[in-house]
């Protein structure tokens, strides 16, 4: 059991349906939701369309998924109180994301704070 911690992307990143997908071959398929969820969707040349993103940004999106535990030990670290599911502001991340050196967390987490900065948004996960 875990979850995915992320910049809060609701509200901010769009759907797009159907979507472009540029198949390892160069051709490049327009795909729909349900189409990939519920079709075997391949292209053209016969390979299998995987890992087709219907919420194209411009930006890296930064996202990763750890097992509650694990989002307690940061937080502990952080000095910040668990919840199964929640936000962290980005403000109190930044200020005390030099907490996390050392850690596994500290990459990944760094990466998270730019983003969501940029977006203006807190961090959530659950």
């Amino acid at each position: 059991m875990g979850a995915t911690i992320s910049p809060a992307y609701h509200g901010i990143l769009r759907k797009v349906d159907p979507t472009a997908y540029k198949c390892d071959c160069g051709i490049i398929s327009f795909i729909s939701w349900n189409e990939y969820l519920y079709d075997s969707v391949t292209c053209k040349c016969g390979s299998d369309i995987y890992n087709v993103d219907f919420y194209p940004t411009e930006f890296d999106k930064v996202e990763t998924h750890l097992a509650y535990s694990s989002i307690k030990e940061m937080l502990d670290i952080l000095g910040l109180d668990f919840d199964y599911c929640g936000k962290i502001s980005t403000a109190v991340l930044a200020s005390r994301i030099d907490r996390l050196k050392g850690t596994r967390y500290y990459d990944v987490m760094t990466d998270m704070v730019k983003v969501a900065q940029m977006l203006n948004v807190d961090i959530s996960y659950g």
